[in-house]
């Protein structure tokens, strides 16, 4: 669906995290350590090398590879005030979640610019 983060929720529909591509860098630093190995090895250790691989790579779970530091907004939040906490923050997307914590949505940087850019045109 060509996108770079989701939310990740309980049963309850809180945001208990997010899981994004740089999350999944980890699993190819694996890929290529195992593949560094290989090269290194002989003949006789080629499966050996492949198990491991196999074995560490792709069959961690969503939980262990989220970043479960989750930084929101309210729905009631600005856009300026949303682009102003994912500037400190560091985050190119922001969770929405209403006063029970339920997530309601999700912002990104590029939503805040297509904001920003109608706003641009309309004033023109």
């Amino acid at each position: 669906n060509k996108v770079a983060a989701l939310p990740v929720v309980d049963r309850h529909d809180h945001c208990v995290g997010v899981i994004s591509t740089s999350d999944l860098v980890a699993l190819t630093r694996d890929l290529e350590a195992g593949l560094d190995e290989l090269e290194r090895s002989d003949e006789l250790l080629f499966g050996q090398v492949i198990e491991k691989i196999g074995d560490g790579v792709g069959h961690q779970s969503v939980m262990e590879l989220m970043s479960e530091q989750v930084v929101s907004c309210r729905p009631d939040h600005t856009l300026s005030e949303a682009a102003a906490q994912m500037l400190r923050e560091r985050i190119h997307r922001l969770p929405v979640v209403d006063h029970n914590g339920t997530l309601v949505g999700i912002v990104s940087t590029t939503d805040i610019l297509a904001e920003f850019v109608k706003l641009a045109h309309a004033e023109v």
